[in-house]
């Protein structure tokens, strides 16, 4: 059961999240920059966001467990978004890219 649901913006319309259950329910944030950073001398990557809490109804919270616990939202938002096709990437660029992608054999 999904413990968020999808609101507006009041400042600029954009989407954001409200958080309708467990310790931070009311809580109001959006998610900005959203990255997948290599892991030096490892073979993974480590998903590093920013995030602008838009309203805070719940007052004196240990930051880095709220940034875990929107962290984990987010790998779901992803998931999601990945199976049912609906994910969409904006900005950025490949700057190491040397040829262009090529389709899977597969």
């Amino acid at each position: 059961m999904k413990n968020y649901t999808l609101v507006e913006n009041k400042n600029d319309g954009s989407d954001a999240l409200k958080l309708t259950s467990g310790p931070y329910s009311g809580i109001i944030y959006r998610y900005d920059k959203v990255e997948f950073r290599p892991k030096e001398n490892e073979d993974r990557v480590i998903l590093h966001f920013e995030y602008k809490v838009l309203d805070n109804a719940s007052k004196g919270y240990d930051v880095k467990l709220f940034e875990k616990y929107i962290g984990d939202i987010l790998i779901d938002l992803i998931d999601e978004g990945i199976v049912n096709n609906t994910i969409t990437y904006r900005g950025g660029i490949d700057e190491d890219r040397k040829e262009d992608s090529k389709q899977s054999d597969k």
